[in-house]
């Protein structure tokens, strides 16, 4: 169905980097997305290998098999995961006829009802960024103390107003609220192969007044490959989610002479905690896997502290 005159214009984006089945998944639910009838979708993949070549020829195979939206395939040459989300904030705002940007990531997807039910609570609530869960998908061999850790899913959440948004692997964002944010720096190069560019993208732009919503009513699915069902996987993300979250409290909540001290005694502080909650929930898996999370996160940050980083993609 044709959209009517003044439709609401939404840009679908999808940075993508060497996962061809995954983004071949992602682009058949979204030809099943049922999208209002007042709404004009847009679909676009940002490839981030395009020497790689892997990502034009499943945009190709989906135009020839009839894909229901307008579809096109972009190179981003540059590598890094805030080159890439930084080329689709800027070509959307350049291109000029998008009223919102969704972003979702190339091993994620969604029911067919997720863009009614996410815009929907966008509009109603008036933000200027909309999330909404993240299920994750084990292999069926998975352990379930592995399916316990909370690094896999996101915080439960009612439907309305949030106070933050920790990732940008399944938002909406208001295309009129980015009008400020210079070209190229809406997600801070720092953190390009650190990871986290969404948490501080997120911060800083709070801090400049943006509000949240939540959809809880629009979840996204996301798989969780082998080598990510390990615990040596779920250390090394904890870790790195505390470098690059010290180094976000930093920017904003450790200001000043002794704002360094500060974190670190408040660290040091918290080392102690969850080292004593491990502790005592040995014999409960649940709460045991997620203290080890808290633990190492907590040494993440006092490792940033002293100056350690990780950078967890390469």
């Amino acid at each position: 169905m044709t959209p009517a005159s003044g439709a609401r214009r939404v840009l679908l984006a999808i940075p993508t980097h060497r996962r061809p089945d995954g983004l071949a998944r992602l682009l058949a639910a979204a030809a099943a997305l049922d999208v209002p009838d007042d709404v004009a979708l847009e679909v676009m993949a940002f490839d981030n290998d395009p020497a790689g070549g892997q990502a034009l020829p499943v945009i190709e195979a989906a135009r020839a098999g009839g894909f229901p939206f307008p579809l096109a395939c972009l190179p981003v040459p540059e590598k890094g995961l805030c080159h890439v989300r930084n080329a689709i904030v800027d070509t959307a705002r350049a291109a000029g006829r998008f009223d919102h940007l969704a972003m979702i990531d190339d091993d994620e997807w969604f029911a067919p009802d997720w863009l009614r039910v996410i815009l929907g609570v966008h509009e109603a609530t008036g933000a200027d960024a909309t999330s909404g869960p993240f299920e994750p998908v084990f292999p069926p061999d998975t352990p379930e103390w592995i399916r316990l850790c909370p690094l896999y899913r996101s915080d439960p959440n009612p439907t309305g107003p949030i106070d933050m948004i920790w990732g940008a692997g399944n938002v909406v964002l208001r295309m009129a609220s980015l009008a400020d944010v210079p070209p190229g720096q809406a997600f801070d190069l720092r953190f390009n192969l650190l990871g986290g560019e969404d948490v501080e993208a997120f911060t800083r732009l709070k801090r400049q007044g943006f509000r949240y919503a939540w959809a809880a009513g629009a979840p996204i699915f996301e798989e969780v490959p082998p080598a990510r069902t390990r615990l040596a996987w779920i250390v090394k993300r904890a870790f790195r989610i505390g470098t690059t979250g010290m180094a976000v409290q930093l920017d904003w909540d450790y200001r000043g002479r002794f704002g360094r001290l500060r974190a670190l005694g408040f660290s040091l502080a918290q080392l102690g905690l969850y080292g004593a909650k491990l502790t005592r929930s040995l014999a409960h898996p649940e709460r045991r896997i997620a203290n080890v999370c808290h633990l190492v996160r907590v040494t993440g940050k006092i490792a940033n502290l002293t100056g350690l980083t990780y950078r967890e993609y390469r």
